[in-house]
């Protein structure tokens, strides 16, 4: 995002600032985008567990392994289908949907016991972000689930206070949670976007020209995020082999699956039905 602030100034000569604030400078990532839906704040980034809270078809894309890999994702959210989805969110709530980025590959890690398939989790607590999805397929595998902020997760690891976490590969290092785990059940099961997300009336309050010249450079921003998202994944796989945590790279992913079908069941209707999932599944060919 520094990336893009930078490119952005160069491109406009000055003309066009963006303010990055990490670190929930601004407040929760919920708090984010409902002040992006209010237009007191002009921009957010958020990944679809968040997001769905103001649209809830938005949900179909953190749906565990509805797609097989990163770029399916990319071409699901890039359909017709897709974009009728994030179409909604600009209609109903004033969120224009930017095109999306890469935020991390989701795997589990426990400090109890190993987890080879789904039934390993029950009886184990696990912490969730919010939104109903991701807590359904854990609580389909028998897991108790526990909401709680992401600042408390490391302490809460390392006092038993929670069993494990799912958690993007790419987030890992970044809150030392290989130094609070013993275990991890190497599989993505969810390849998880997140939208660069504009008040619609900041974005039409924008010439033509800067409209284009921000979703262009969002546009490389992305690839630039993707390669640095693929380096941190790439070295928390090195953090599980220097810390020796035990690593299973071959999970009976079927007995998840069946887990992950129970949850699609559930949530088809708020995304629109099975003709959606079957259509964006389609498309991610």
């Amino acid at each position: 995002l520094r990336q893009v602030a930078e490119m952005l100034a160069t491109k406009s000569n000055g003309r066009v600032k963006l303010e990055v604030f990490p670190g929930a400078q601004l407040g929760s990532n919920i708090d984010n985008i409902d002040q992006v839906s209010k237009g007191t704040l002009q921009m957010t980034m958020q990944n679809p567990v968040i997001t769905s809270q103001l649209s809830p078809q938005i949900g179909v894309f953190a749906a565990p392994f509805l797609f097989p890999d990163l770029q399916s994702v990319y071409k699901a959210a890039a359909s017709p289908v897709g974009q009728k989805i994030m179409e909604d969110l600009r209609t109903r709530r004033s969120i224009r949907a930017l095109d999306p980025w890469y935020l991390g590959g989701w795997n589990l890690l426990t400090n109890k016991k190993p987890v080879h398939r789904c039934e390993d989790l029950a009886g184990m607590k696990m912490r969730v972000p919010p939104g109903p999805v991701l807590k359904d397929f854990l609580e389909q595998c028998g897991a108790g689930v526990v909401a709680m902020d992401f600042s408390e997760v490391y302490l809460a690891l390392k006092t038993g206070v929670i069993d494990g976490i799912p958690m993007p590969l790419a987030i890992i290092e970044s809150g030392k949670l290989h130094e609070v785990t013993k275990y991890v059940t190497l599989h993505t099961f969810l390849y998880d976007l997140f939208h660069p997300l504009i008040h619609e009336g900041t974005w039409t309050g924008l010439s033509p020209e800067d409209q284009k010249l921000i979703a262009e450079t969002f546009a490389v921003g992305r690839d630039i995020n993707e390669k640095l998202a693929a380096e941190q994944e790439s070295g928390a796989v090195k953090l599980f082999e220097t810390h020796k945590l035990q690593v299973d790279k071959s999970p009976d992913v079927p007995s998840f699956v069946r887990a992950a079908e129970k949850t699609w069941a559930k949530f088809e209707s708020q995304w629109g039905g099975k003709e959606v999932i079957q259509q964006l599944r389609e498309a991610a060919k």
